[in-house]
């Protein structure tokens, strides 16, 4: 699931 850049680093940001 690769929308934007943006998103991912969104969510490798995100405390999971």
């Amino acid at each position: 699931m690769h929308l934007t850049p943006f998103a991912g680093l969104t969510l490798h940001h995100l405390p999971l």
